[in-house]
């Protein structure tokens, strides 16, 4: 027969081994709970990653739409002259034309302020409107440095200015050479 502290011995062990499942359960339950939580957590931060190249593609656009407008484009490609006192009797006293110029030069300004806050990527304004920027860069940085100077406002437009030597950078580092764009005149 079976002795009353043998019978004691048993629940106990019977005891200990519940205790030990239970344990065993709860931290394999635990483990779980945390690996589930960890995929939930993964995939919402890949989501919103795919958000965030969506909502960037989608500035993107917006952007090249107004660097692609028939300002910007008359501007770089058909107005002339050749030096500053030549620019402001022919375009800087129309206000029609100031107009045109300020709406380039403060979507520069815009395009520079995000990309060197880091919302959008300086790579990928490299290759959709780089060129577009450096020819821009090229036919309207001296009229830049002269409002600077007349205004004696140095800091005027500084953003456009990094913006330039960011798509500068962006260029070198895609053709291997500095970009030299031929001057563009209305002849083209």
């Amino acid at each position: 027969m079976v002795e009353l502290a043998e019978i004691g011995i048993i629940l106990q062990t019977i005891g200990v081994l519940s205790a030990a499942t239970a344990a065993v359960i709860g931290v394999r339950s635990y483990i779980n709970s945390n690996k589930r939580a960890e995929e939930t957590k993964k995939k919402e931060l890949e989501t919103r990653q795919i958000e965030l190249e969506t909502r960037q593609a989608q500035l993107m656009m917006q952007i090249y739409d107004h660097i692609n407008n028939k300002d910007f484009t008359e501007i770089v490609w058909w107005w002339t002259w050749s030096n500053w006192d030549e620019y402001w009797k022919k375009y800087g006293n129309v206000p029609e034309q100031v107009a045109k110029i300020a709406n380039v030069f403060t979507l520069f300004e815009g395009i520079g302020v995000l990309v060197e806050q880091g919302l959008i990527n300086p790579k990928l304004v490299g290759d959709m409107m780089g060129n577009f920027i450096l020819y821009g860069k090229a036919k309207l940085g001296e009229v830049i440095f002269e409002f600077r100077r007349r205004a004696n406002s140095p800091d005027q437009w500084v953003k456009t200015e990094f913006l330039f030597g960011v798509m500068m950078k962006h260029y070198e580092s895609v053709h291997g050479s500095k970009f030299s764009p031929k001057m563009i005149t209305s002849e083209i």
